[in-house]
């Protein structure tokens, strides 16, 4: 079952194109499997698809970069097939985990600026995976912050933004803002152990505000404007 959405419903763009990217395939018939193994659709039909996808994703000269190897395109070149790959199917959701990490400033924003086009054109649903708050920022309209693999805060990203309710969503902002006034809560214990939670909040050792109430596990409460947190003691709206 898994199987069967993953690539034809669900697709995903990973942060380093050039290891998910089979050494051995020439680009044009990396992208035509996908089509053959989803759709049922035989080799000739598959790669009539290759061209203008190649193309719709900037890749100039896309005949003949249907043609080359991975090894043969730049890191920005690369993401660019995997997101052909991630369309070939026309899915429903995108997942974009960390696309632009190993790409250079200027890449970066082309990358992420493509994405965004390509999920509004193809009116896709988006989720995008980063620890970038700028990238969140500027290219999201919901956010849903995690600590210990628990979602603690989430909600559209203006208002978590200027009004965060959870205090490790205060400290990551107070970081990337170069403050310290819950920043310092981040480095005051190592990171939980995912396979030996405490009882409770599993932020409870590094906040500067927790309490006795804090060893029992914080319901995810709704504030206004579909704002949404996780906390004992949240900030008041």
């Amino acid at each position: 079952e898994l199987a069967r959405l993953r690539g034809s419903s669900i697709s995903i763009v990973v942060q380093n194109p050039k290891v998910s990217l089979d050494p051995l395939a020439r680009v044009g018939d990396q992208l035509a499997r996908v089509g053959i193994a989803h759709r049922k659709i035989d080799y000739a039909d598959a790669m009539r698809e290759v061209i203008p996808l190649l193309a719709a994703v900037g890749i100039a000269d896309p005949e003949r970069r249907a043609h080359a190897y991975p090894h043969e395109l730049s890191g920005g070149m690369a993401q660019r097939v995997m997101m052909a790959i991630a369309l070939f199917n026309s899915p429903r959701l995108l997942i974009a985990d960390e696309p632009t990490t190993g790409l250079d400033l200027t890449i970066q924003a082309q990358v992420l600026d493509l994405i965004a086009s390509q999920v509004a054109a193809r009116n896709l649903a988006c989720i995008t995976i980063t620890h970038d708050l700028g990238v969140v920022a500027n290219y999201c309209r919901r956010i849903a912050v995690m600590f210990a693999g628990q979602i603690v805060e989430q909600g559209p990203v203006e208002i978590v933004f200027s009004a965060p309710a959870h205090p490790y969503t205060r400290a990551l902002l107070d970081s990337a803002r170069g403050r310290v006034d819950h920043a310092n809560d981040i480095g005051r214990q190592p990171p939980p152990n995912l396979y030996a939670l405490p009882p409770g909040c599993a932020y409870m050792d590094r906040c500067s505000r927790a309490t006795g109430v804090c060893r029992t596990p914080p319901p995810l409460v709704e504030r206004a404007g579909g704002h949404i947190a996780a906390c004992h003691h949240p900030a008041v709206p």
